[in-house]
């Protein structure tokens, strides 16, 4: 099939994200994806149902793949490939269900890609719940600080500190990729290797907003499934995971989630410092999305 320029798809791998899969679907479309195909890896949650539900939809293709080995390179090429082979895509996004591609000026994805670049990176953002939005029961896509400036924690401090405040480190950027010679998409969507590696970008029309933790119940679970994978030969975790699953194994997983959530005076002083920004566009437009105005 014939590439064509800037059809772009978005591959996805998933597991227990029923509260965010639908919005997120729904918010690339709107932002210009032409394809997706999803993996889910052994929701219990109702994700792959809703999934199936909507797979006869003809931009949709679900792959139920309950494989526990944890795979994600290797199946997030194998979904980059086929989206290339079977739909002729000339970029593919490699995407986590919290994370949304946000384009500059009200433009679509498509519109800020370069057509040339085999590899492009897009630095990601945490998005931060705030102790006011928990208390007023807000939903997590009402979050209009992100952390812009983070701060250089130790690997070991990430581990071990206590008083480590994990929204606050630096996060990986993202990459979105040409099909057309792709090697292989590293773990963690982070990095990719393509044969046509000096052709590379670093695309600043585009953000990644990242939502992690929505509430505890979502928190709670996420931890719980990568407590299964942790420590099992060649799955590879991040601090973050080291940190959270002896909290999850010990009780104490909601006591980090309450210290995950910032005060009006605390992110008072993080703005002060250049650490955090406001960004109400991308809320604003998720909000139109689940609360449509008559």
């Amino acid at each position: 099939m014939a590439v064509k320029p800037n059809k772009v798809a978005m591959v996805l791998l998933v597991k227990n994200e029923i509260d965010i899969i639908d919005l997120n679907l729904r918010f690339h479309r709107a932002k210009g994806i032409n394809q997706f195909i999803v993996m889910d890896n052994g929701s219990t949650d109702g994700t792959l149902d809703y999934l199936r539900d909507q797979a006869e939809r003809s931009d949709l293709v679900v792959i139920d793949n309950p494989d526990s080995s944890y795979q994600q390179s290797k199946w997030m090429t194998a979904m980059a490939r086929q989206a290339r082979d079977v739909f002729g895509v000339s970029h593919v996004i490699p995407n986590d269900a919290d994370e949304f591609w946000w384009p500059k000026d009200g433009l679509s994805i498509p519109e800020v890609l370069s057509e040339d670049a085999t590899v492009q990176t897009v630095q990601r953002y945490n998005r931060l719940l705030t102790r006011e939005m928990e208390s007023a029961q807000l939903p997590f896509y009402q979050a209009e600080y992100f952390v812009k400036s983070p701060i250089l924690y130790s690997g070991e401090s990430q581990i071990n500190n206590p008083s480590c405040s994990m929204q606050l480190v630096k996060i990986s950027p993202k990459v979105i990729v040409q099909p057309r010679l792709l090697w292989k998409i590293k773990g963690g969507n982070h990095r990719a290797r393509h044969l046509k590696f000096w052709s590379k970008y670093n695309n600043s029309d585009l953000q990644v907003h990242h939502f992690p933790y929505r509430t505890y119940s979502q928190f709670e679970t996420n931890i719980a499934g990568r407590a299964e994978k942790l420590g099992r030969p060649k799955v590879k975790m991040g601090p973050h995971i080291k940190r959270w699953v002896p909290m999850y194994n010990n009780g104490t997983l909601e006591q980090e989630y309450n210290h995950l959530l910032i005060s009006d005076a605390q992110r008072t002083v993080l703005s002060e410092i250049g650490v955090t920004g406001q960004e109400k566009g991308l809320p604003a437009f998720l909000a139109d999305l689940m609360e449509p105005k008559p």
